[in-house]
């Protein structure tokens, strides 16, 4: 496909590195003290993220309930699919459309104009993929 020229949207309804994060030993999943959901991690910036209520706090090196250092993430959001695409294809351009990469202003429009115009092969992102992406018609599509 990508040696074709032909370009991939994914899909996936997740932001972060991975979904949440929890402890090995004792079971204890992270969250957030506002609002008890569980806690994003963020690799880039190797924090964790409540994404209804903006808490933020770095990843503890031992579990805050049983002091234990198996803390480990796991699932998937937009940042470790990226991520993975890269590894799997590294001649892929890759494009990441999700809250964390649209925070300034018109980068909705310019990730859907540069992805429009073939400056990248592969595109990722949340909901905001599935709300308004109008692309124009290609031939490629049956």
């Amino acid at each position: 496909m990508l040696q074709n020229g032909q370009q991939a949207i994914l899909f996936l309804n997740r932001r972060g590195s991975a979904t949440y994060v929890f402890c090995r030993d004792c079971g204890q999943v992270l969250r957030c003290p506002r609002c008890d959901r569980p806690l994003t991690f963020h690799n880039p910036l190797s924090a964790l993220t409540c994404h209804a209520c903006g808490y933020q706090r770095k990843l503890p090196e031992k579990c805050p309930s049983c002091g234990s250092r198996q803390i480990r993430q796991f699932g998937a959001g937009t940042e470790r699919v990226e991520s993975e695409v890269q590894a799997l294809f590294p001649q892929a351009r890759t494009l990441r459309w999700d809250a964390e990469t649209t925070r300034q202003k018109n980068a909705h429009e310019i990730i859907l104009a540069h992805f429009a115009a073939h400056r990248a092969d592969i595109l990722i992102g949340t909901q905001m993929l599935a709300k308004g992406l109008d692309l124009p018609w290609s031939p490629w599509w049956g």
